[in-house]
């Protein structure tokens, strides 16, 4: 039987919906999901703080040498972009669905004409159990592509999933393993589709997570909080070296740039690990899908909720090797290759 709160939550989702379809004003509704939200889950603030923790631990063991970030760094984002049309759609749709075996049949397709969402070239919007929408829209920083909407696809199967159980506690989710659903149903048709710079391509999407995590160690090495960094000084710790090199002679303006910008955008290092680690974390997380059986990775899907613990969850996707994450470069060229 349907909850009250699940009840409100999908009106309001097919209203959301619905004014991105039409262009409308997102405000008021984004403002009333935010609400039922946090009815649903109302702790959500303690154990969003209990996942911060986890992940500034787990990505703390993450470090790229300066060749392999260069690898990355000179991927044209043009040679990794495509035309995609409703077709293309369709036949990704058709992948997610075999691969995941969910039926994502009422699953909607729209490219909108001006960007709502910053900082983002798709996005998918969950819509009662299975009517969910994938949205496209043009980001100047931002690439198109086939494995775009077969990422945003993995999303919506992710939703269909976890909603075909009646469990209201499964509607707020870790982003870092929802996201690792989807960047796995990337993966797999990059590595079915794709050459070798498309893989390595997606790896670019890393970057400014990778610099986030080497702005997390600095400050926690120098017990200072994110606000009272000064970028120009900064650049030059080790913990910094690696990136810097790999931009090569204007790498450490470029690094000054994007450090200064990420202050901008968070003010805290809470904020940073929440909004920036947490989700690109799932990149990471999805290397370790790739070996997991389907009923495994619906089994995730199926624990992915706020209410159980991060730390549980991703021990359950590194098992049975538990091997953590200090050989996770390695993992990444073995993608590659």
């Amino acid at each position: 039987m349907t909850s009250e709160k699940r009840e409100i939550l999908y009106n309001l989702e097919k209203e959301y919906v619905e004014q991105l379809i039409k262009g409308g004003d997102t405000s008021s509704v984004l403002g009333e999901l935010n609400t039922i939200t946090s009815k649903i889950c109302v702790d959500f603030q303690e154990k969003a703080v209990n996942s911060i923790h986890v992940l500034i631990k787990l990505s703390s063991e993450i470090y790229f040498d300066s060749s392999f970030l260069k690898s990355a760094t000179l991927i044209e984002t043009s040679s990794l972009t495509d035309f995609v049309t409703e077709q293309d759609f369709l036949q990704a749709k058709e992948f997610v669905s075999d691969l995941l075996r969910v039926d994502l049949e009422n699953v909607g397709f729209l490219f909108l004409p001006k960007q709502v969402e910053n900082n983002t070239e798709g996005f998918c919007v969950s819509c009662c159990d299975e009517k969910h929408h994938v949205f496209i829209q043009n980001d100047q920083f931002g690439v198109v592509s086939k494995d775009l909407l077969v990422h945003e696809l993995g999303h919506a199967a992710d939703f269909t999933i976890s909603r075909s159980i009646d469990n209201d506690n499964l509607l707020v989710k870790h982003s870092s393993i929802s996201e690792a659903v989807a960047y796995y149903c990337q993966y797999k048709y990059l590595l079915e589709f794709s050459e070798k710079h498309r893989r390595i391509g997606a790896f670019g999407a890393f970057l400014l997570t990778y610099l986030s995590i080497c702005i997390l160690r600095y400050c926690l090495a120098n017990d200072s909080p994110l606000n009272e960094i000064i970028p120009e000084i900064a650049v030059n710790d080790e913990h910094f070296l690696n990136i810097v090199n790999s931009y090569g002679h204007e790498g450490r303006d470029f690094v000054v740039g994007k450090i200064h910008m990420l202050k901008e955008q968070h003010k805290e290092l809470g904020s940073l690990v929440y909004n920036e680690i947490s989700p690109r974390f799932g990149m990471v997380l999805a290397l370790k899908l790739l070996d997991k059986t389907v009923e495994e990775i619906v089994e995730i899907i199926q624990i992915n909720s706020i209410d159980n613990d991060l730390a549980q969850i991703v021990e359950k996707i590194l098992s049975p090797t538990n091997n953590g994450f200090g050989s996770v470069q390695n993992h990444f060229e073995d993608f590659f290759d």
